[in-house]
């Protein structure tokens, strides 16, 4: 599936006695030709398949941009934090706080389609940064969300728009930043740069769950 211009979602069935169980936000180390490399399921787990979203940086992406229908994949897994089973169980009934950058954004596509089959039980904000509206990868799937749902929102920052997302802005949505769990996914840079100013405003690290991505 072209999500954007560098992006695919690629789906898979598994082989395995029955379909691969996970809890959304995790991710699968996969296997091509000896290399392995770590991707997120972009998937809910009510589904029957397993979807990776792929944007096309270095070797590893272009091999799974070149699979073809009926190709075979290993992977082991899934691993991973990111995910709303690691909220300490009297934080559970939080407003929960998604920061994303470029294809950081495939955690939150699982959760958020998990969300959605549960009614979003909890109120959820999704700060979304991208070059521009072309490379936002699931916009429109976002936007549906939000205007079906009363405790979804979603805010868009395009760089080309000279509209960056900042710490004061998100704060200016939200009104503060108390008693609210954040997730942050993105490249490592994006990531440790909101970890550090949550932190400064106040947010305890308990309530901070990251995630970073590299070029693969």
């Amino acid at each position: 599936i072209k999500e954007t211009e560098d992006t695919n979602t690629l789906i898979f069935k598994s082989e395995n006695s029955g379909e691969l169980t996970f809890i959304a936000g995790k991710y699968l180390n996969l296997f091509i030709d000896g290399v392995s490399k770590m991707y997120t399921i972009s998937s809910s787990p009510e589904k029957d398949f397993i979807a990776i979203s792929v944007k096309k940086q270095k070797n590893f992406s272009v091999k799974l941009h070149n699979l073809k229908v009926g190709d075979e994949i290993k992977y082991i897994g899934p691993f991973g934090f990111l995910c709303l089973t690691e909220i300490d169980e009297n934080k559970k009934d939080r407003e929960l706080i998604f920061l994303s950058a470029g294809i950081g954004i495939t955690p939150f596509s699982s959760i958020l389609d998990s969300e959605k089959v549960n009614g979003f039980k909890n109120k959820i904000s999704l700060f979304y940064a991208n070059k521009n509206r072309e490379n936002t990868i699931f916009y429109n799937k976002f936007k549906k969300l939000d205007e079906e749902f009363e405790n979804f929102s979603i805010y868009h920052y395009w760089s080309e728009d000279n509209n960056k997302m900042t710490i004061e802005k998100i704060v200016d949505k939200l009104g503060n930043l108390e008693n609210k769990i954040f997730l942050i996914c993105g490249p490592i840079k994006f990531v440790e740069e909101y970890w550090e100013k949550l932190k400064d405003d106040g947010v305890d690290e308990d309530d901070i769950l990251t995630e970073s991505f590299f070029a693969q």
